[in-house]
């Protein structure tokens, strides 16, 4: 069993992903104190991979203190391998096409393109580790 965490590359977001990883074992850990008295015990989930989303590009990248974030989290002993490569960037597109029920693969923009790469990218992340 395994969970996958999504991720805004901000500061308060990148804090709570190891706050995620600790509420995690408490709650399996009060789980199998409450199992314990009919035997049952149920195995920890792992956290499988943490995907950055609404990521802000510029022309050089990832803008400073975003990039700042990801590396931090990228640092942490524990969940450092398991950031994706890929991340999906912030579209303002996606949401307005999604109240229209307008699908943004049926879109002339370059920059929606990019976007629908983006996310193929991700899934295909996402198969491999699951």
């Amino acid at each position: 069993m395994g969970v996958i965490v999504v991720c805004l590359p901000e500061y308060l977001s990148v804090r709570g992903v190891a706050f995620i990883d600790r509420v995690i074992q408490e709650v399996v850990d009060q789980i199998n104190e409450d199992l314990a008295i009919g035997g049952g015990k149920i195995e920890r989930p792992e956290i499988k991979g943490i995907i950055f989303n609404r990521v802000r590009r510029t022309g050089y990248g990832i803008l400073r203190d975003q990039q700042r974030n990801t590396d931090n989290v990228k640092s942490l002993p524990d969940l450092g391998g398991k950031v994706f490569e890929n991340y999906i960037s912030e579209s303002v597109k996606f949401p307005e096409r999604s109240e229209r029920r307008v699908p943004i693969t049926v879109s002339e923009y370059s920059t929606d393109q990019r976007y629908v790469d983006e996310l193929g990218k991700v899934t295909e992340e996402f198969l491999n580790r699951v």
